[in-house]
């Protein structure tokens, strides 16, 4: 089964700093394996805005395993949550020329297996306004076991970017953003096997630090963070 959300924020138009268009969901779980998940291109999208895909798998068997990079896709930066099972997500980029829509196939190699228990979810948002040369600054990781899920310190080399915090957690679970930061996300798999995948970001005006920031979940989970600035038009 899987299953598919579109949400759109703002209509297409000419932006100076990173805006968000819009996002899509979509999960795939199998009681023996996990198939490709196909996540929905946002609709919306005009020639240079940019699309990131966030994908988070569960391997029940506890089998190590990366997340495939699609063609025409970068693959920004995967991490690998240790815990009962094995968990990664990570997130990918594309620049648009306009012509996009229908699915994107994200899956994993080896394949997951796992009685009842593999799961691979996937969103995808759409911005506008971005650098299509160097879409990004200040990549940085974490990962823990709290109610805590804690995006690193992110550091900006110029004014107008725009941070983002892409969260993953374990199990049936919410997150509520620190101050000031907006949720732009906040996706629960809808399967036998649930995990969580959240995007919450931040302007930031100007040059310098965005400190480590907290988000609350609702419960104390296994969580990993990637963070990142998006570099404006």
């Amino acid at each position: 089964m899987m299953l598919v959300n579109p949400y759109v924020f703002a209509a297409a138009a000419l932006f100076t700093e990173p805006t968000l268009i819009g996002f899509t969901t979509a999960d795939r779980n199998n009681t023996s394996f996990s198939l490709p998940v196909d996540v929905p291109y946002p609709v919306g999208i005009e020639t240079d805005m940019v699309a990131f895909a966030h994908i988070s798998t569960r391997s029940g068997a506890g089998t190590d395993h990366v997340i495939n990079t699609p063609a025409g896709w970068v693959k920004i930066s995967e991490q690998g949550i240790n815990g009962f099972v094995f968990m990664r997500h990570a997130v990918f980029s594309k620049v648009l020329d306009g012509s996009e829509s229908g699915t994107v196939a994200f899956g994993t190699t080896p394949q997951l297996v796992g009685t009842g228990s593999a799961l691979i979810i996937g969103a995808m948002s759409l911005w506008g306004g971005v650098d299509t040369a160097t879409l990004t600054e200040g990549l940085a990781v974490n990962i823990g076991t709290s109610a805590n899920m804690t995006g690193s310190a992110v550091t900006t080399a110029g004014v107008d970017r725009r941070v983002l915090n892409f969260g993953n957690a374990e199990m049936t679970t919410s997150a509520t953003p620190a101050f000031g930061w907006t949720e732009d996300y906040d996706y629960n798999s809808t399967e036998s096997v649930d995990s969580m995948l959240s995007l919450h970001s931040l302007d930031a005006p100007t040059a310098g630090t965005v400190a480590a920031v907290t988000h609350t979940l609702s419960a104390s989970r296994r969580w990993g963070v990637i963070s990142v600035a998006l570099r404006p038009a």
